[in-house]
């Protein structure tokens, strides 16, 4: 780079003469100053000790040509000698040192440390770096093994051993090798902010580059550099710092490699920067945050693979504890040197022994016969937060185990043909049915003798219903549904779980038959399981609350499934379960396909009455050809949406409420989202006001009526405009009910980027996901916010909750959110757009 070779340049070879009586006087005692003797000597070039790392050697350079200011500017009864004392006591410093060559080039980063010793650690990319005395070595943090060295990195650390030691003697023989400078750094006041820290330029020769050095006044110590080319911005940047020496490991390449080799580490985070202690206190690593919360990795006791391809391990210490009291045990996820992912099919935790108990197995099973070298295993934080990013404690790697060996008997509370089923099951939810149907076909069991059967049924039921093959579906029901009432009834010594009929109901809900959904729920609320009679009372009655509590989140779980699978009305599902949606506590913060609680709240009350009121109105006086706008003659508070005209076929009313403004950024919505302007001088006219229209007439009409009624019009022009092209990975799509905005609710979420705007169990497609954001983003309605085209192609619905995109933070946030819950990518252009401008009429 420029800088890097003008500089080395400079300190080699500039042989310049000193005119300047003042620059002389002050060099003079430099070299008696740095001659402990009686006579002080010309410094002279030993040969080997003339380069310096580039950014080092500059600051450090021009800091020794400085001193003379800096004693000045601190009293002036500062001597050299006792300045080159208290830089060589320094025991330690590090620099990062960003380069960029060219003003909008992304910067390189390298980050440095040296001892007073000289020994030298250096990290660039995912190299960590050792040297001392001319050797080096590199190690890679990503592979985790000895690599060739960068040569970047190599240039520097080779400049760097060619000074003796870390002093100012040796950088005043880096930088005058026998000869004076005609180069004088000059205090710049202009650039000075406090009387703490003094700033200087240097000019170097020969080009129009210069360097700024900040000091700190009292320790005499650099604590910045930057080395500015003015013709294209190539920059250097250099930030210093000093403190306590590292331990002995942190400079140690036999302690390092040791570590890379212990793959329980962990993260990339931990191998960089191992060793790095912070003098203030502070963490500077996973492992060492996880120190101090208690987090750990649990060990490994026992780990193999199955003939079939599932991977089970047992580990010891498998539980760890949140600061909040929450707990969560064993690994989160697996994966192998053959870049496959692999699913959990199974967990459990002993709590007596701290025993966690796993079994992982890949896309493929049972039909993958590729056997791997390596197994990665990762744990994580379960905060139990889908939309929280975990934080990753570490990860494990296994060469060894048990091969084409099941689980130790009695580790495992199920069989390998479960764990079949379970995925199944997967496949299935991603639509991939005949991967599904594949799997399912190798468990031989029969549903009348087996367990392991009447739970192949299941979820074999569960596939014909999200397929749609609902008379499959029904004629399956019956046969399943007696048995899982008989085991329901003699649940064998265990407590049993009313959870196992959800597919029934939804089955038979799903294929109409509601009579039959009916009669099937009163059949099984009226089982009375025969439990183990060795019970005790208490052991009794809580085993009956477990029943409660496991039919209340069936109910919980199923009932606002079935409204928005099947779009069963309140009163048909109240009829079905025998329930009282409106008043149970149960579904307080549920809202349905044809019912919302926000509904029932005063205003929607007065609403209803309103309308009634409209209705009475139009009995006795005409109804408009198409539309009309009415003011209001109370100022009752009321919230409404479109809504029929009670006793009058044919008509609806919208109320027009809010501002002037806030009802034109509508015009032609939802094509218009994010392209509607308001031009300045329109008034923030309050409205009150209901609009009565023909069902039937179109929406720009209406639109146009209403900016005519206020004295508006629309103007369409094309320009420039900043816009994200949508495209999707071809993923499977998760089910939209289970996908929620990125940020939960909290104690007062108006506004809140990221939160739901607005919550539908039918859910919400794509394009009204690109429209809230759009729209979102052009708050002030002045069309100069983001727009999205959609060339996803999706047609399905994608969530149940609209997110709140308002604001800056928001555009990297919904950039993640669609990526990880769709796996829509947008990429940025420039495109001439319609935008529709709305002004008063001229």
């Amino acid at each position: 780079m420029k800088p890097l070779k003008n500089i080395i340049r400079f300190i080699r070879n500039a042989p310049v003469k000193t005119t300047d009586v003042t620059n002389t006087r002050v060099l003079d005692k430099m070299h008696a100053a740095y001659d402990d003797s009686a006579h002080g000597h010309t410094i002279t070039d030993t040969g080997g000790h003339v380069a310096r790392l580039a950014v080092a050697a500059a600051i450090l350079v021009v800091a020794g040509a400085l001193v003379s200011h800096l004693a000045r500017l601190a009293g002036g009864n500062v001597a050299w000698a006792e300045v080159t004392r208290q830089f060589k006591a320094v025991p330690f410093f590090s620099v990062s040192i960003y380069m960029k060559e060219n003003a909008t080039a992304e910067p390189t980063q390298m980050e440095l440390w040296m001892s007073q010793d000289g020994r030298i650690r250096l990290r660039k990319g995912t190299q960590v770096v050792f040297a001392h005395g001319g050797w080096m070595q590199a190690y890679d943090v990503k592979l985790r093994q000895p690599v060739e060295l960068d040569e970047m990195a190599k240039v520097f650390i080779e400049r760097i051993g060619r000074a003796e030691e870390f002093s100012l003697d040796a950088i005043i023989e880096v930088m005058f090798g026998g000869e004076t400078t005609e180069v004088t750094p000059l205090v710049n006041p202009d650039a000075v902010i406090s009387e703490d820290m003094v700033v200087f330029d240097v000019t170097l020769p020969d080009t129009p580059q210069w360097v700024r050095i900040w000091a700190l006044r009292e320790s005499r110590l650099p604590v910045r550099i930057t080395i500015w080319d003015p013709r294209d911005g190539e920059t250097t940047d250099a930030i210093f710092t000093y403190s306590r020496e590292q331990p002995k490991e942190f400079f140690d390449p036999n302690a390092f490699q040791t570590l890379l080799e212990n793959h329980s580490t962990g993260s990339q985070v931990n191998v960089a920067y191992a060793f790095l202690t912070d003098p203030g206190g502070r963490n500077i690593t996973p492992e060492e945050m996880f120190a101090q919360s208690g987090y750990h990795i649990p060990q490994v006791e026992q780990a193999g693979i199955t003939p079939d391809g599932a991977v089970w391990v047992i580990a010891a210490k498998g539980g760890n504890r949140m600061p909040n009291g929450h707990t969560f045990f064993g690994f989160t996820n697996l994966r192998d040197d053959l870049g496959r992912e692999y699913r959990k099919v199974y967990a459990a935790h002993r709590a007596m022994t701290d025993q966690s108990v796993e079994v992982f197995v890949p896309a493929g099973y049972p039909f993958d016969e590729q056997v791997p070298g390596k197994l990665i295993l990762v744990c994580d934080v379960d905060n139990y937060d889908p939309r929280a990013k975990r934080e990753t404690i570490g990860t494990l790697e296994l060469t060894d185990w048990a091969k084409d060996t099941p689980w130790p008997e009695g580790t495992i509370d199920g069989s390998e043909p479960v764990m079949r089923i379970q995925m199944a099951g997967l496949h299935a939810d991603a639509e991939r049915f005949e991967q599904a149907d594949r799997i399912l076909a190798t468990v031989a069991d029969a549903p009348q003798d087996s367990p392991v059967g009447r739970l192949r049924e299941q979820f074999r039921l569960k596939m014909l219903t999200q397929q749609g093959r609902h008379d499959e579906a029904a004629i399956l029901v019956e046969r399943l549904l007696p048995l899982l009432e008989a085991v329901y009834r003699e649940p064998g010594g265990s407590v049993p779980n009313p959870k196992q009929f959800a597919v029934c109901m939804t089955a038979l809900v799903c294929a109409g038959r509601l009579d039959e959904a009916k009669h099937a729920w009163r059949r099984i609320k009226s089982i009375e399981p025969e439990l183990d009679p060795k019970l005790g009372r208490t052991a009794r009655t809580h085993a009956i609350e477990m029943i409660r509590h496991g039919f209340e989140n069936l109910l919980l779980i199923l009932v606002p499934e079935l409204s928005r699978k099947a779009h069963l009305t309140i009163a048909q599902l109240n009829d079905i379960f025998g329930i009282d949606i409106k008043k149970d506590e149960l579904f307080k913060n549920e809202t349905f396909w044809d019912w919302n609680p926000e509904l029932e709240k005063p205003q929607y009350r007065t609403w209803q009455k309103h309308l009634t009121e409209l209705g009475q109105h139009y009995q006795n006086h005409p109804l408009p050809e198409s539309m009309e706008i009415l003011a209001h003659a109370g100022n009752e508070e009321y919230a409404g949406y479109p809504a029929k005209m009670p006793g009058i076929d044919g008509y609806e009313v919208l109320p027009l409420q809010g501002t002037l403004v806030n009802q034109a950024r509508f015009y032609r919505y939802p094509e218009s989202a994010g392209r509607v302007r308001i031009e300045p001088g329109i008034a923030d006219v309050t409205l009150d006001h209901d609009l009565v229209y023909r069902v039937g007439t179109p929406w720009l009409q209406i639109g146009e009526s209403v900016l005519d009624f206020f004295g508006l019009k629309a103007v369409e022009v094309n320009e420039p405009r900043r816009v994200w092209i949508a495209r999707y990975d071809g993923r499977a799509l998760k089910d939209y009910g289970e996908v929620l905005a990125p940020v939960p609710h909290g104690a007062n979420p108006t506004g809140k980027t990221g939160t739901a705007s607005s919550a539908s169990a039918v859910g919400f497609g794509v394009t009204e996901l690109f429209h809230g954001f759009m729209a979102d983003q052009d708050k002030d309605v002045q069309a100069d916010g983001i727009l999205i085209v959609d060339e996803t192609g999706i047609r399905d619905k994608l969530s149940r909750e609209v997110p709140c995109w308002a604001g800056p933070a928001a555009i990297e946030m919904a950039r993640q959110w669609f990526a990880d819950e769709f796996g829509i990518a947008f990429t940025e252009q420039t495109r001439t757009m319609t935008t529709y401008v709305i002004r008063p009429e001229r």
